[in-house]
């Protein structure tokens, strides 16, 4: 695990060297409770859509996930099997993203956690810098990214699974969904399952626990110098284990990049996701119940759920073009 760090002492070190970037890439502590503001505020329209769904609706949900096993015209329910048979948590054949609903909430403590801490994350100052950041700041970081890419997977994989379990004499009933919500299910299925794991079983609580304990430690140190760039290897091999083990190794610098001046150039874009995906997912559980209790399809209610899911899917999909034209790529710095 101290690759980990290996990896990390390297990115500081380029970060630290990028002259002209820091004011740019600097964080500064409302932007950072704006974006956890969104960010909860998106697991919780995935909490109360799906997660409120009847039992028996996420059990029949399941059924028609696992008739598509073999089926590879249904990528959606084939990642969804391979993530249940992955991870072993023993509801998720039987109930329809039971754990994942589980782990959305353990991740949305967290991050209500931090959003009452805002202050003490920042130390009582207004921004951080590559030059000012400690080993809290970029474990905190890299939580809420994991937590970014945890949710977007998640509302992919339900967007692309309604869309293969829905039909009618072999027809299916919305528009495919755009072929960005197929990458991110193909290129983030590892790092999903991970997170998901790190989260189970009250993981939520053994991160907090083990953040708190580095943030009151003198382990603490500021992460970058003005010598090599970098305080890493400052830190003990068996202390950098045991943190990265409690810490589940969620350490970045992609938010100095994100979270920086971009950030206020974007924000409303971030607010109107996070309001569009809340109807869209409202639609997604009415449809999906009309469905799973055989109501006509050609009746209006049906037809106009379709409609409104096939709209918000194309505005979602507009925002989401607009918000990778301002970021670009993130960069892999784990």
């Amino acid at each position: 695990m101290v690759t980990i760090f290996s990896k990390l002492h390297d990115a500081i070190k380029k970060e630290a060297e990028a002259v002209g970037l820091v004011k740019k890439r600097t964080i500064n502590k409302r932007n950072f409770a704006d974006d956890l503001k969104i960010l909860i505020g998106r697991y919780q329209n995935v909490i109360g859509s799906v997660g409120a769904m009847p039992t028996t609706d996420l059990q029949q949900m399941a059924d028609r996930i696992y008739t598509h096993k073999t089926d590879s015209n249904c990528p959606g329910c084939s990642a969804y099997i391979a993530i249940a048979t992955e991870i072993k948590a023993k509801n998720d054949h039987k109930i329809a993203f039971d754990s994942m609903i589980m782990v959305s909430k353990a991740i949305e403590n967290v991050l209500a956690n931090f959003a009452a801490n805002v202050d003490v994350i920042f130390d009582g100052a207004q921004d951080v810098n590559i030059h000012t950041a400690k080993l809290s700041h970029l474990a905190c970081f890299g939580f809420v990214e994991n937590a970014e890419m945890y949710i977007e997977y998640l509302v992919s994989l339900l967007s692309v699974i309604t869309y293969e379990i829905i039909e009618n004499n072999g027809v299916r009933e919305i528009k495919k969904p755009l072929p960005y919500k197929y990458e991110y299910i193909k290129n983030h299925t590892d790092q999903f399952i991970q997170f998901h794991r790190s989260m189970l079983n009250g993981g939520n609580r053994t991160y907090l626990d083990t953040f708190k304990s580095l943030k009151k430690s003198m382990d603490d140190v500021r992460v970058s110098n003005a010598d090599t760039g970098s305080n890493i290897e400052m830190i003990d091999d068996n202390k950098l284990l045991q943190l990265s083990h409690g810490l589940f190794g969620q350490f970045s610098l992609n938010p100095f990049k994100w979270l920086g001046e971009q950030w206020t150039l974007i924000r409303n874009c971030h607010y109107m996701k996070m309001a569009s995906e809340r109807e869209d997912l409202i639609a997604h559980v009415n449809l999906l119940q009309m469905d799973l209790a055989n109501k006509d399809p050609n009746s209006p209610e049906y037809a106009k759920m379709v409609k409104v899911i096939d709209s918000y899917n194309e505005m979602i999909g507009k925002l989401n073009q607009k918000l990778e034209k301002y970021y670009g790529p993130k960069e892999d710095n784990n």
